[in-house]
């Protein structure tokens, strides 16, 4: 009964961890406001940088060093009258009158979200990283890396299941769940993320998830090679990664 009890207190231990730290800016900034607000004032503007028809899909250019963000004339023009329509009515205004570029758009963040390419803000790995001794000793594992092996667990975790033949025996194993916890995580994240736009330090919170992702394929891809199926896991999670 009290491994029960434990295992039903730890997400409401774990959401309060994460809540408490933030209750204080959210109380200031509602009572400032004369409304309930979050701990973040910037929802609006964040929005808008990433989601006007102007908007490049990763907030900035790639292939820049660290700079300010790009700011195009529409993000001006939204943020100007945003008291008299709402960040989100723009969107969705705009996505009923250009349903394609608005839907490219979306996509495009996606498929960027995944890219190798660090799309810096105030700082960068290859600028201000070579500065710090103990980042260039300890950071020796590219985010590329991370995400491509990530990805591939996803892909492969995906092709399991979709598996009608084998649903029984994966369904009755005991890492399902937690498997199919790792997989809803990354793609929340994902979606959450390419919901305003992909800059470097937006990425950075996934990528210990997606090493323990990619942890799980490489284990994964070793023990299938001893036993003769890489072809199963090259053709089914590496080639689409």
């Amino acid at each position: 009964k009290g491994k029960v009890l434990l295992r039903i207190s730890l997400p409401f231990i774990f959401i309060a961890c994460v809540t408490l730290p933030q209750t204080p800016f959210s109380l200031r900034n509602s009572q400032i406001a004369n409304e309930f607000r979050g701990p973040s004032t910037a929802g609006g503007a964040v929005l808008a940088l990433g989601n006007t028809p102007e908007a490049p899909p990763g907030g900035r250019n790639p292939d820049y060093g660290p700079g300010p963000m790009e700011y195009p004339e529409c993000y001006h023009f939204w943020m100007s009258t945003e008291k008299e329509i709402s960040i989100s009515k723009r969107m969705i205004d705009w996505m009923k009158s250009e349903p394609g570029s608005f839907f490219e758009l979306q996509f495009r963040k996606l498929l960027l979200f995944w890219d190798s390419c660090e799309i810096p803000n105030n700082i960068a790995l290859d600028a201000q990283g070579r500065k710090s001794k103990i980042f260039q000793l300890f950071a020796f594992i590219p985010s590329s890396i991370l995400l491509w092996t990530g990805l591939a667990w996803c892909l492969l975790f995906i092709v399991s299941v979709l598996n009608i033949r084998r649903w029984k025996l994966i369904f009755s194993s005991k890492r399902f769940l937690y498997d199919l916890i790792l997989l809803t995580m990354i793609i929340f994240f994902w979606f959450a993320t390419a919901l305003f736009y992909n800059l470097a330090r937006f990425r950075v919170p996934i990528l210990p998830i997606l090493a323990v992702a990619g942890g799980i394929f490489v284990s994964t891809a070793i023990r299938n090679y001893s036993l003769n199926r890489w072809i199963f896991l090259f053709y089914r999670a590496l080639i689409p990664a």
